[in-house]
């Protein structure tokens, strides 16, 4: 699928689009949004989130995550 996403400015009550060969006696999906200025968002303007201190040392874990969890004699494909 191609699309096209512009950012326009609109004169008057009017947008006109020049659309490439491609799309040529074609149907056309067309949405218009108001577009939404954004601030700048770097990753050190965005606060991270973190957990509760009321849930430090309350989860307990029982597996070693760095170990397999199926013995390599299982796997048919080492065979």
């Amino acid at each position: 699928m191609e699309a096209i996403r512009r950012i326009e400015q609109v004169q008057g009550d009017q947008l006109t689009l020049l659309l490439p060969e491609f799309f040529r006696g074609k149907r056309v999906e067309v949405i218009v949004l108001p577009f939404q200025e954004r601030e700048a968002e770097t990753p050190r303007s965005v606060k991270r989130r973190s957990p509760s201190p009321r849930l430090r040392g309350v989860i307990k874990m029982a597996d070693d995550l760095i170990a397999p969890a199926v013995p390599a004699e299982d796997w048919e494909s080492l065979k």
